[in-house]
């Protein structure tokens, strides 16, 4: 936030946040996409721009570089635009299991998970499940203390 600014409105290099709006702007005034891939890069550049302040150096101004879109559709179906080349089906799906590869942290991690994703393909096996309700308790009838209530 900016000195004396109001605490209503906080200024990044490039971009503006108010209190009735949740996005960050361009350097042309154009909203940033609201994406994990946008939120990376400006993480990134906000610790660039935090280590050049304390090295006495001006922040840059943020500039988003669309790297593309990729959407799962289902089991061997996807869609993705990569540059100006849109791909779709099983090719964009085998690229979006590609990119998630590549982007997990560590061998062991890209391993693992590829291990698992070859394990649950032909055997349509679906992973951890989350339980998020009890089970309902039956409760005794006002007349009986024995007898469930229905």
């Amino acid at each position: 936030r900016r000195r004396g600014a109001d605490p209503a409105t906080a200024r990044s290099s490039g971009g503006v946040l108010r209190r009735r709006q949740a996005y960050l702007e361009d350097e042309a005034g154009r909203p940033v996409s609201q994406v994990a891939p946008a939120a990376i890069q400006q993480g990134e550049h906000a610790a660039r721009n935090i280590r050049r302040q304390l090295a006495g150096a001006a922040p840059l101004p943020f500039r988003y570089r669309e790297r593309g879109t990729m959407v799962t559709i289902g089991r061997n179906g996807a869609v993705a635009l990569l540059g100006n080349r849109p791909i779709r089906g099983f090719p964009a799906w085998l690229a979006w299991l590609g990119v998630h590869l590549v982007n997990l942290i560590g061998f062991r991690n890209r391993l693992l998970v590829l291990v698992n994703w070859g394990w649950s393909y032909p055997f349509y096996d679906r992973g951890v499940r989350l339980i998020t309700a009890e089970e309902p308790v039956a409760r005794p009838d006002a007349g009986s203390r024995d007898s469930p209530s229905r």
